[in-house]
Order: C-alpha cells, then sequence, then structure tokens
C-alpha cells in the first residue's frame, strides 16, 4: 500500500538562529529536524514522502539529496515561491497536483511519538474528511507553548472551533494530519476568503462537518520553535519518548 507524506519545510524559523539558519535544517542530536520526521514516517510504513521548501530551499533541496540517497526513499521537493508573504496554507495547497487521495500532512519542526502516525493510519478516513491528532492536556501542559499553541475545541471528536486566539478550547493542535484530497478543496475556499493559512482550511471542513480528531492520550509531541522548547526535545529524545 502506497502511504505519502508532505511536510512542510518552507520557514525561515529565525528564534532557532544560534542552532541554524533553515529551521528544517537545523540539527538535534546530530540529525536534522526533517530527518527525524522522514525516519520516523518511515517506520511507520510511508513510503514516499514530498517536502514543501521555501527559505533556502536550495539548501533544504541538497539536504533532500542526501536523505534520498541515504535513506532509499523517494523524496520529491516542491517550491512554494509564496512562502514569505503568505501563511502555511499555500505551502501545503502546493501538494495538490502531487498527492493522492490520502496522505499525512506534518510540519518540519514537529517531533513526536511515532504511534501517533500510526494510530492515524488505522483510523478510519471518509473521502472527504480530515482527521488532526490532539493533545487533550490543556491543564499545566509542560511541552506547550500555551500563547503560540494552535488550539481546538471539540464536541464528539469533531472539530467546532480552531485558532491561536480562540477562548475556549478543549485540545492542542499537534500539526499532525491524515487528510484526503477534501483539505485542498477547503484551502482553495479559505484562500478565495482572505485567509491562506492551513487553518483557514481546517475551519472550512469544520462548517461541514468535515473535520475530526484522534486524541494522542499520553503520547509526546513537542513544537520546536524556540530556544526552550529546544531543549525540552532533547529531554524528550534522551528518554526515547519522541
Amino acid at each position: 500500500m502506497m502511504l505519502e507524506a508532505l511536510i512542510i519545510a518552507a520557514g525561515k524559523g529565525s528564534r532557532l538562529k544560534s542552532h541554524g539558519e533553515v529551521k528544517p535544517l537545523v540539527k538535534l542530536k546530530h540529525k536534522t529536524l526533517i530527518q527525524r520526521i522522514i525516519e520516523k514516517g518511515i517506520r511507520c510504513g510511508i513510503n514516499s514522502f514530498y517536502v514543501i521548501t521555501g527559505y533556502k530551499s536550495s539548501l533544504v533541496e541538497q539536504h533532500m539529496d542526501y536523505l534520498r540517497s541515504k535513506l532509499e526513499i523517494p523524496i520529491k521537493t516542491i517550491f512554494n515561491d509564496q512562502w514569505s508573504e503568505k501563511s502555511n496554507g499555500t505551502s501545503v495547497l502546493k501538494g495538490k497536483d502531487f498527492l493522492s487521495e490520502r496522505f499525512f500532512l506534518l510540519m518540519s519542526d514537529h517531533l513526536f511519538n511515532e504511534k501517533i502516525i500510526s494510530d492515524l493510519n488505522s483510523s478510519p478516513l471518509i473521502k472527504d474528511e480530515v482527521i488532526l491528532a490532539v493533545d487533550r492536556n490543556v491543564n499545566d501542559n509542560k511541552y506547550v507553548d500555551y500563547h503560540d499553541a494552535t488550539k481546538v475545541f471539540t464536541e464528539n471528536n469533531r472539530i467546532v472551533e480552531i485558532g491561536k486566539k480562540i477562548k475556549s478550547y478543549n485540545c492542542f493542535d499537534t500539526g499532525i494530519f491524515y487528510c484526503t484530497s477534501a483539505l485542498f478543496s477547503a484551502l482553495e475556499e479559505s484562500i478565495g476568503t482572505g485567509d491562506d493559512s492551513l487553518t483557514g482550511g481546517i475551519k472550512v471542513l469544520s462548517r461541514k462537518n468535515k473535520a475530526f480528531t484522534l486524541d494522542i492520550k499520553d503520547r509526546c509531541w513537542i513544537d520546536i520553535d524556540n530556544e526552550k522548547t529546544y531543549k525540552i526535545a532533547e529531554q524528550l529524545l534522551e528518554k526515547k519518548l519522541i
């Protein structure tokens, strides 16, 4: 069975500058963040990767050449020429012409316990739906930057509301999605209204009752976005939790 993943790796990551100028290429315990993501995917049975590049794309492409050879896995890079002026929804949409009906959507700076992917892969997914892995630990979660995290309010595992600034929420967006091609149509609809973010596309699906969640339970994940979360990720790696 062909399992594909789309990885967003277009951002700059200025808050991790002391560890490297290009965020996907920042090394954590001698491996780049994006290598760790791809290796996790391979262990979960993903056998084809699409990487959306942007900032210093030539450096990311060179690294993908290296990983393609080292890991003996298909990796295609796709350049988003709007990366600096538009939100991440435009990066996801760049995958429209390359991906089949079902795929995983991952962030190059979010590390996680790979069992989350396995659980998503075992979840029933109807052709016009999307499933988002969510963390329901919203009280004193030491791995989450509450100010920067995308929050989600759900009812019966359906996404009702999503965004960084929503007032009522009962889980966090982990940045790990199991998608159908319906996401691309939703992004186009959202962009048409002026919202070019990935969250905007999920909101479109939510209004159509097509956006659902999977509870990661006690499994770990972390968005490595600054020095504090970088150090936490080092500790989680040492404990083999991500």
